[in-house]
């Protein structure tokens, strides 16, 4: 992700996102909260946070060995290799 997302910590932006209160439920529009927030945070807008969270799905099932979408395996390649 740091290669792909050159200028912004890609990592801190999961960790907002995916393990703030990782012990509680998931509420209704808590991952829109926290997107919304670290965004303000890491100085970047909204829609390159969600393309943050999907580029570390997409790695993540990579990894699994889980199906992606076709179009994802020819940017995982750049990102994994």
């Amino acid at each position: 992700l740091r290669k792909k997302y050159r200028g912004y910590d890609a990592a801190q932006v999961l960790r907002d996102i995916y393990f703030k209160n990782a012990h509680l439920p998931l509420k209704k529009a808590d991952i829109q909260s926290r997107v919304t927030s670290s965004s303000i945070k890491n100085h970047i807008s909204e829609s390159t946070a969600y393309r943050i969270l999907k580029s570390a799905r997409e790695i993540f099932a990579y990894h699994r060995g889980l199906t992606i979408p076709n179009d994802a395996y020819a940017s995982l390649e750049e990102i994994v290799s």
